[in-house]
């Protein structure tokens, strides 16, 4: 069996590899972790330096490319997922925003020139993986700020809406404090496949668990006014409480507690909603 180094035989230039490690394929397995000698004597090498150097700096360079199009809720890509032009509006805009880069640094270019096509890392499935190591770099952040947090003990938030796909997103948020400051966090978005209180009861648990925190620190809910969420004896609300073991006070969400005031209100007073229409 040979072994190579994956990024200097991608971002190697070709007068500065070294052969055993990019092209021939490492087999002297018997010194291989020897000081001065095999894997060692390889990790220490310019050339080795140098296209871990390269690499870094196109990786990054693609997930600035995909972070700034996910913080700007912006699509990364469209119906086509192949080389354009200016006028192909059917490509997204993550290759379009990846082929301005390059025009724009001549240092991530010349590193292109020497990248094979099948390791440019423009894939969708890359761009998944650099979304996901994005939301997991946040909620490490948002956990580290609970942990921090003047007090223990959280309240959670959940509401559920339909998405173009006709799917059930369930969010959840936490409030805590920190620094005498309000802290409100999405730490979750999840898609039901039921629609029942039990299952989103133990939907919530488990991301909560999941995600580090624990249920015996909530100390209030909040949901809608909706039966599958707030009945006193099946409810989301309900539930939760009983698989707790605990009495966790429930709230009605303001925002929709205003949202039927105003909905109650254009419904008594027909010229109030044709004024507003």
């Amino acid at each position: 069996m040979r072994a190579s180094v994956f990024h200097c035989r991608k971002f190697g230039a070709n007068n500065d590899r070294d052969l055993v490690f990019t092209k021939q394929g490492f087999n002297n397995w018997k010194t291989a972790l020897e000081k001065d000698k095999g894997f060692t004597k390889h990790t220490s090498s310019q050339c080795h330096l140098k296209s871990a150097k390269k690499n870094r700096y196109y990786i990054k360079s693609i997930g600035e490319v995909v972070k700034f199009l996910a913080v700007n809720e912006l699509l990364l890509r469209g119906s086509l997922e192949s080389p354009h032009d200016d006028q192909d509006v059917s490509a997204g805009l993550f290759l379009k925003l990846v082929e301005y880069t390059l025009a724009k640094d001549p240092k991530l270019n010349e590193i292109t020139k020497s990248i094979p096509q099948n390791a440019k890392y423009t894939s969708k499935n890359i761009q998944n993986e650099i979304i996901d190591t994005l939301a997991n770099l946040v909620l490490y952040e948002i956990k580290n700020k609970y942990n921090n947090a003047d007090h223990t003990g959280f309240s959670i938030k959940s509401d559920g809406t339909r998405d173009r796909c006709n799917v059930e997103n369930l969010s959840i948020m936490i409030w805590f404090v920190c620094n005498s400051i309000p802290e409100e966090k999405l730490i979750g978005l999840l898609d039901l496949s039921q629609l029942d209180a039990e299952f989103m009861t133990t939907q919530i648990l488990q991301h909560l668990s999941d995600s580090g925190y624990s249920a015996d620190e909530i100390i209030s809910q909040c949901y809608d006014g909706a039966a599958v969420m707030s009945g006193i004896r099946g409810g989301v609300q309900a539930l939760l409480q009983k698989k707790v073991g605990k009495d966790i006070p429930y709230i009605h969400c303001y925002s929709h507690q205003l949202h039927l005031a105003v909905v109650h209100a254009m419904q008594a007073e027909p010229c109030a909603m044709a004024r507003l229409a």
